[in-house]
């Protein structure tokens, strides 16, 4: 029966031996370029993220350095401004104090007016009594 059997199938099974290990040997080969390709690509992967990272970080640290001299300059107009202000502030402490030493003066400057006005007035009537009284002996 196994010589039979042999017979039949022998060549059959031995052909479909022989493709199945020609198969195995192509699966091996695929198996082989595609571990050989999938390494090559992660490879590529990982210096492209490394570069990123790179990138990123180069990124980080101009953006640090750009706010940090930003932040001086800040700084340095506030502290600019502040002193203005502190000028602008004595400016107009000293100005209030001029005006109101010019109201004093003003106000004194009037009061003497006043004054003296009172006084003039005061003096004509006088003068006008001693003219109306110089007048009387020369009438009698």
């Amino acid at each position: 029966m196994a010589q039979i059997r042999e017979i039949l199938f022998g060549e059959q099974n031995r052909a479909t031996i022989q493709q199945i290990e020609r198969l195995e040997s192509r699966l091996d080969d695929q198996e082989t370029t595609l571990r050989r390709l999938l390494e090559e690509r992660v490879s590529e992967l990982r210096e492209t993220s490394e570069a990123l990272r790179r990138h990123v970080e180069t990124a980080d640290q101009r953006q640090q350095a750009a706010l940090g001299e930003l932040g001086e300059e800040l700084r340095g107009l506030l502290k600019t401004l502040e002193e203005r202000l502190g000028l602008l502030d004595n400016d107009l402490q000293d100005t209030a104090q001029q005006l109101r030493q010019q109201d004093s003066e003003r106000g004194s400057a009037l009061d003497r007016l006043k004054r003296d006005s009172v006084d003039n007035g005061r003096l004509a009537e006088l003068l006008e009594s001693l003219a109306g009284q110089l007048r009387r002996p020369s009438e009698s």
